[in-house]
């Protein structure tokens, strides 16, 4: 979800050869780049049903990566129900609206097969980021950009919290932060960051 132009696709097909992806994306302009792969293959029907594992072994075996612009918070999710063993989510949620992001999860629960997972990694509560916004704030903790994206950024216990309550197929496996520290010693800059990881797997 949020799959950009494949940066994180890409390495992980090369890892393994039994992964067959399915990618969405909110922009077009990364989809299309992702397109430009002799692997991508475009899904062109709003049908949410399609075998993506059935089309690779039956019509395109020279494909492992299925890929659709998609808007996750209006549109249907191209993938039936309880068909993902994974799910990579890094860096969409905090661009959503924290209105949405219940009803964004359960999408893609109810996209995950028993035993699958979600994988999340996004911005933490007082990452220097957030720190430099001054009058950008849309609600608490969540602001927009100067080019007009938006970004949230989480409480871990508030997201547990929200998860618990509104998720009862999913059990929380992994939440926490990530803090990282960045010198640039040549202009004695410090920079503090904190991102979450988040591993959640449905029952």
């Amino acid at each position: 979800v949020g799959c950009g132009v494949g940066n994180t696709i890409f390495p992980l097909i090369e890892c393994n050869n039994n992964l067959i992806v399915v990618a969405i994306d909110f922009a077009k302009s990364a989809i299309d780049i992702l397109n430009e792969s002799i692997l991508s293959k475009s899904i062109d029907t709003t049908d949410s049903t399609t075998n993506y594992l059935n089309d690779y072994l039956m019509n395109s075996p020279d494909k492992r990566i299925y890929t659709k612009v998609c808007n996750i918070v209006n549109d249907i999710i191209p993938v039936p129900n309880n068909s993902m063993d994974y799910i990579m989510c890094m860096f969409v949620l905090s661009a959503i609206s924290p209105n949405n992001h219940i009803d964004v999860l359960k999408k893609l629960s109810n996209s995950l097969k028993s035993n699958g997972k979600i994988f999340i990694r996004d911005y933490g509560r007082y990452d220097e980021a957030q720190l430099r916004f001054k009058n950008n704030l849309l609600d608490d903790n969540f602001y927009v950009r100067q080019d007009g994206t938006c970004a949230y950024y989480f409480d871990i216990n508030e997201l547990k919290l929200l998860i618990t309550q509104h998720l009862p197929d999913i059990i929380i496996e992994e939440c926490e932060y990530i803090l990282r520290q960045y010198a640039n010693r040549s202009q004695k800059i410090v920079r503090y960051r904190v991102w979450i990881h988040v591993k959640l797997r449905k029952i």
